[in-house]
This record gives structure tokens, sequence and C-alpha cells, in this order.
């Protein structure tokens, strides 16, 4: 089975301080980002949403053992670094054009959405795995 794990190798190995501050989900994002709306976005995004995953049968988590807990919070963690990588890509464009706003929006909604998705999600699954899934 082909997983995010497997692309993002340098996850296996130490990383610097500022990953390892990054990636620390805290108790009071998790909340700004529920308040934000996190939770109604992650049932309606259009490529694997709540809603289209009940339709199609799909599941993110292969069950609940603490293996599947960490694999699920690995192919979080890329997903995170793919989307926060193109949100960079698509800083510039933003700044250049004068459709500012289109670009501005497009970028909320494909990124920064998803990226804080991913890190509510990893909050979840963080507490999860620390009560001892």
């Amino acid at each position: 089975m082909y997983t995010t794990a497997r692309l993002f190798k340098f996850m296996e190995f130490p990383m610097n301080s500022f990953w390892c501050n990054y990636l620390r989900v805290r108790p009071v994002e998790a909340k700004i980002y529920k308040y934000l709306g996190v939770k109604i976005y992650k049932k309606i995004v259009p490529t694997s949403g709540d809603i289209i995953f009940r339709l199609i049968g799909a599941r993110w988590i292969k069950g609940y053992s603490r293996i599947s807990l960490e694999t699920y919070r690995t192919d979080n963690i890329g997903c995170e670094i793919i989307h926060l990588f193109f949100f960079c890509l698509y800083l510039p464009p933003t700044f250049m054009t004068w459709q500012w706003l289109t670009w501005t929006i497009f970028n909320i909604f494909v990124n920064i959405y998803p990226i804080m998705t991913q890190r509510y999600l990893r909050f979840r699954v963080d507490t999860i795995l620390a009560k001892g899934a």
C-alpha cells in the first residue's frame, strides 16, 4: 500500500527544533480551528470530505489500532507539508497580479483550510495516542 510516509522518508529521522515545534499542535490551536469552521469544511471538501467518503465507503484510518493511528498521523503530516509548500508557491502570484483577491480566496480554501484541518485532526489523533490507544 502506498502511503505518504513512503514519500516523506525524512520524517523517520530526527528533525530540527523548528519542524518539531511547528508540527506540535497545541490545544488552543485546535479550539481556534474548530471556531473557524474546520469541522464544516472537513464535511464538504470535494476531494476527501466526510460526505464524499460516506458515499464511496472509503476511510482514512483502517481500524483504530495504534499502528493505524500512527500511520494516519504520518500521512497527515505529509499532506500538511504538501499544502504548506503550495501555499508558499502561490504567495507570489497573489501579490503580483491585479486579481489578488481571487488568488487570496483560492489560497485560503485550497491550502490554508486543509492545513488547519490536518492540524485539527492530528491533535485529535495525538490525544487518542497519548491516552494509550
